[in-house]
Order: structure tokens, then sequence, then C-alpha cells
């Protein structure tokens, strides 16, 4: 505090961290490292009682590394005679129905990132007669430097666990050309105005106005290149990444406040606005290096028809790969505006005994949100009968001949939100606290994912990329009923016990929380491209492709309530005709649901000895006392090459919650 009208604060962090564990078959351990320093610096100054200023600035720093030193706990990763790609270590296995054997440390490639933030931001607020204005604007520097391989050592993919015994891959896949170091550099600027207008003693409206900003993404290495269209026979490179769309991004709010009846009792609260979802860094982390002529890639599709004896050296396949037609290409098309539009009405009112009850309605809708896709470089020719089924054409050529694979974000997502939220709350009184909520809603959206295809254990990928509403089924984070209850009892007294039995029965409080929610959704997969529309090339990435539902006896519910080994009914489903697409939808098999209490009992010991603010608290806790199993789900395989059904579809592997534990503690507070 320099005076009554400057004061400043400074603050900083440093966390740094390590974590070494096996893989997930015990023949290697792999280290991750990540260091964090983050350093603010505030100023504000009184000018006036009605006119205060705060100024802001921040910088935030990550160092992360992946896969830089390992410890191999089986030799044989790093035998060169076995290795997938000449000087390397064991390339990935992956068999669809078993864990993949992810080879040796360097697999995943030795991936160090070096993330800086800088931010400025200043506010002015000012009080002028019945109007609370502010006004302010922000300006932030992104810089990320970053090295991201991705197939170092190959990959090999089998279709099933017959093929894998066989020796019948259907893929391999491996880097060519190594990435080299990429450092991507944004700014974004904003500016507001915003006006709280108390147009009556108890009715209150706020208007205001948003102004964001954004750089297109550049890279200071000179080595950005992509397609600037998906028919172009050969990458464009430098900068421009994309052209700005991000130059008109106003966004109006407005909401307002009354107090209906003027007691400050009964309140009606109500709100709309826009918020841009600007096209930022972390969107193109796995774009931007991966695109010809700094980095390539080979896949390669292999069936029974293709050139690979019986008996091979591990790494025969990678030295058919070299072709630019089985290269991986990045394609980057001029982003739309993407925006979400927010809005919410409730009614609050406060009963005598400090007892309040709000009802309110919450909905948004979002539009042109990003995806990543994995391959746009596929059969474009989709047939829709009258019946509404989808196929494609047989032996279909890639859209773009001279490449493999092509990757891309698009910006063609649409997504809704609609709520009824119920909150009762009851204040402290006579030693008993609680509060409950309550929320019926429905989240809908053509996929729930921004980064990849795997950002949960229910994400699928695009079964046809250019049409992104054939997805369109319940978010991956959808719970149509969700119900949490808390409460805090603080146990009383007999007022007349004084001495050593009040020190023994006083203090003690009984708390919990408990929580039940309808439960998530997910989908079901086929393990292969049973459409055909990679023209051939293949892909070990999840496509998406789904199977048929077969409606019929039995199949009211396709899955099986209370049998964790046999989740899903699979005689509901079949394997839907070659070149044609599954009617099943996105996410429409729901998983169990969830139930979870977690029980406090805590005894306070004050002693006033030592100070009047000391205390003793023992703690005893258990979180879910109940020991309620509450079953994850995954996105299954339901049909393998061949129409195999895996004896794994429906098998829970993975919980919600942890099995009931147990912990006693001493907290001392002074």
């Amino acid at each position: 505090y320099f005076s009554s009208k400057d004061s400043a604060n400074v603050s900083y962090l440093f966390d740094k961290a390590s974590q070494t564990s096996p893989d997930n078959l015990g023949i290697k351990i792999v280290p991750t490292y990540s260091t964090r320093q983050v350093v603010t610096l505030s100023e504000t100054h009184l000018f006036s009682g009605t006119l205060v200023n705060n100024y802001r600035q921040g910088f935030n720093r990550v160092y992360a590394a992946n896969n830089v030193t390992g410890v191999v706990l089986n030799q044989a990763l790093v035998d060169p005679t076995l290795s997938f790609v000449p000087n390397e270590g064991v390339g990935r296995i992956q068999v669809s129905g078993l864990d993949n054997m992810n080879g040796a440390p360097t697999t995943g490639g030795v991936s160090i990132f070096n993330f800086n933030d800088f931010q400025e931001y200043d506010d002015l607020s000012w009080t002028k007669g019945r109007h609370a204005l502010k006004f302010g604007g922000g300006v932030e520097r992104i810089q990320n430097n970053f090295i991201s391989p991705d197939q170092p050592t190959g990959q090999w993919t089998f279709p099933s666990i017959a093929t894998f015994i066989t020796g019948a891959p259907n893929q391999f896949q491996a880097d060519i050309t190594p990435s080299p170091e990429y450092g991507e550099r944004q700014t974004v600027l904003s500016f507001y105005a915003q006006d709280d207008f108390h147009v009556r003693r108890n009715f209150t409206v706020n208007l205001g106005l948003r102004y964001e900003f954004a750089t297109v993404l550049s890279n200071v290495n000179n080595n950005l290149a992509n397609l600037r269209n998906l028919y172009d026979a050969a990458p464009t490179i430098g900068n421009p990444y994309y052209m700005n769309q991000t130059k008109k991004d106003f966004e109006p709010r407005v909401g307002f406040a009354w107090d209906v009846f003027g007691d400050g009792k009964t309140a009606v609260r109500a709100a709309a606005g826009m918020f841009d979802i600007l096209p930022l860094a972390y969107l193109y982390v796995n774009k931007m290096p991966r695109s010809l002529p700094f980095w390539e890639q080979g896949s390669l599709a292999l069936n029974s028809n293709s050139p690979i004896p019986g008996i091979m050296r591990p790494d025969y396949a990678f030295s058919l790969l070299g072709s630019t037609t089985l290269a991986t290409q990045d394609v980057q098309f001029n982003p739309k505006r993407s925006y979400r539009t927010q809005w919410n009405l409730n009614v609050q009112h406060e009963f005598t005994g400090g007892l309040t009850v709000t009802l309110g309605y919450v909905g948004a809708h979002a539009v042109h949100l990003p995806r990543q896709i994995i391959d746009l470089d596929i059969n474009n020719n989709p047939q829709v009968s009258s019946t509404g089924a989808i196929s494609f054409l047989p032996n279909a050529v890639p859209l773009n001949p001279h490449f493999g694979r092509i990757t891309g974000v698009l910006d063609d997502v649409c997504s809704s939100y609609e709520a009824m939220q119920l909150t009762v709350l009851k204040r402290m009184s006579h030693g008993v606290q609680f509060q409950g909520n309550y929320t019926w809603s429905k989240s809908m959206d053509d996929t729930s994912d921004t980064f990849s295809d795997s950002e949960t254990s229910v994400s699928i990928g695009d079964p046809y990329p250019f049409w992104a509403s054939i997805n369109r089924g319940r978010s991956d984070f959808d719970q149509t009923h969700r119900l949490v209850l808390n409460f805090q009892w603080d146990i009383p007294t007999p007022a007349a016990w004084n001495g050593l039995a009040k020190g023994i029965v006083g203090g003690w409080q009984l708390g919990g929380i408990f929580t039940a929610q309808s439960g998530s959704p997910f989908s079901l997969l086929l393990g292969f491209d049973n459409q055909g529309v990679l023209g051939g090339l293949g892909s070990s990435t999840n496509l998406g492709e789904r199977p048929n539902f077969v409606p019929g006896p039995g199949c009211e519910n396709s899955t099986n309530p209370g049998q964790p080994n046999k989740y899903v009914n699979v005689s509901c489903f079949a394997l839907p005709a070659k070149y044609t697409m599954g009617n099943l939808g996105r996410n429409a098999l729901i998983g169990p649901g969830v139930e979870n209490f977690d029980l406090s009992l805590f005894k306070n010991h004050r002693i006033p000895r030592i100070s009047e603010s000391f205390n003793a608290q023992l703690r005893f806790e258990s979180f879910n006392v109940l020991n309620h199993p509450n079953f994850e789900p995954t996105r299954w395989v339901i049909f393998n090459a061949g129409g195999v059904i895996p004896s794994s579809v429906g098998q829970f592997t993975a919980t919600s919650t942890t099995s009931r534990q147990l912990q006693a503690g001493l907290k001392l507070t002074f």
C-alpha cells in the first residue's frame, strides 16, 4: 500500500513435477517432466470515490517433455533386428481387442513443449448517478515452441486377434522425415464497455459490448506449409496459414435484475450474450507439424494381395514407403466466425428460516465450432436412397491422388444446450445447513471433440467427415438428470454438560455429499473400414463407422442394465452391407447411472490457552461410503473384419468413482 489511493500486488508461482511409471505391459518405464512458472502484477489507483483504475500484467511459462529418457525393462525393445524403422527401437503394435504394445521409449517421439503467454489488461470503473460504468481492454501474446513427432519408430496395425496370430496386418505407418521444431505465434486483443443502469431502486439493466480480435497463427521458424485447397497438388510454403475472420467479432450482452416487491425476498434475473470462440494456437498444434516438405509420414494399406512375404524382417514395409502418394498432408481452410450465444432466466425467493429456492432456465447455442479431421482424402460419393440409407461407390479413388491422408480443421459443428435448474439452500441455523441442486438438461452436438477424436472414453471419429450433421447426437458429457445434496450438522452438546464430558462430546460435526445422475451416452463402432471411404489406403485411426440397429423382440432396450459383463445386447445389432453406412446414431446408447455418497465426521477442539483462534480438528472421511460400483462406458468395437463380435463388447473395465476410501487426519488452524 503506497498510499490511500495506490496499492500494488505481486505474486510468483513455481511448480516442477516429474512422473515415471511402467507402461501397460510392464516392458519399459517412461518419464514425463513439467515445469510451470506464473508471475502476476496488479496496481489499483483511486482517482476519486467514483473513479477507480486497475492495471494487471501476467506471464505464464510451461515446459513439458515426454520420452526424453526412458528405462528399458525388456531388451528386445531396442534389438535392431526387431525394429520396424532402421536405426530405431521397436515400434507400436496395435491389435483390435488387445492392449497396444507401445514399443521402445521413443515410440511416441521425443516431444518437447515450451509455452509462453504474456498478458496485459486495464479496467476503469466509473460510478455516475444511476450508472455503474466499466471500460477496459487487454492484449495477450502467445508463443508456443514445440517438437512433436508422430510415429518415428513405426506402427503395425492388425484388425483382429486372429489376424495378429496369423501375422496378417492391414496397415503399416511410420514417419519418413522427422518433424522439425515449430514456433507458433499469435496475438489476441480485446476491448469492452459495460453499463449497469439502475432504472429504479429495485430494477437494474445490464448492457455491454465486447470486441475480440486474434491475429492469424504464424510460424517463426520458416517451416510452415499446408494445402490452401483440398485439391492442391503441392503444399504452399509460408504465411499466412489462413485468412483472418475475427476482424468483426463484436459481442453484445444484455440482462436485468428485478427485486419484484422491493423487499429483497423475491428476485427475477435474465441475461443473454454472444461469446466468440477464437481460432487459437492449441487447435493447430497437432496439424502444423504434419505437412510436407518439412515432415513426411507413410501409410501403407495391406491385404492378401499385398507384396508382403509371409516371413519377413519387421522393417520390410518401411522400404515400401517413400512415394509422396503415401504422405500425410495438412489442409487449412479459412475459418468461419465461431461463436456461442447463451441465455438464462431465473426466479429466486427467500422464505423464512433462511431457506432460499431458485428455479431457472438456461440455454446455449453454438455454430461453426472447430473439429479435427484425421482424413479428408476419402471417397466423396455418398448416395442417399429414398429410405434414407447411405451408401458409397465401391473402388472410388481419393479426392486428391497426390497424398494418402489429408488432415485438417473444419468449422461446421453446431451444439445446443437447454436445462431446468433447481437450487434449494438452507443457511446455517440451529446448527444445520444444507443445499440441494437438481438439473434436468439435454446437450446435443455434432461432435464433442475439439483437439482430437480421443478426448474422452466415448469420443468417436466421423463416418463421413464432410457431413457433420450425420454425427448429430447427445454430447459425450450429456446427463439428463443430476442431483447433488450436501449437508452439515453441528451436533449439539447438552447444556448441562461441562468439563471433560463436554470436551469429549462437544465440537462434533457430521457432513455429507450425495450425488446421483443418469448415465452417460456411448457408441458402438466397427473395427474396420466397411464403408470403403478411404479409397483403399486404410487408416489406423478411429473412423467412427457404426453398425445397424435391428429392432425386434428383446431390443426395446439395447442394453442389459445390471450386467456389467454383458451390458450391451449384441443381438440387437448387425453388420451393415459392404459400402453402406450403419443406421445406429452417435451416442445412441446410455450407460449406467452414478450414485455416490461421501461422509465426514469432524471433532473440533479449541485450545484458548495457545490462542483464541487455535483449533485442533480430527477428521474422519469416507468417500463412496456405500461402496457403490459406478461403471464408466466406453466406445466398444462390436464387429471386427469378417463380422466377428469381440468377447469384450459390453464388459466394463473402468469406474467413474473409486471404491470405498477411508482416511483420517489432523488439521490445525491458528
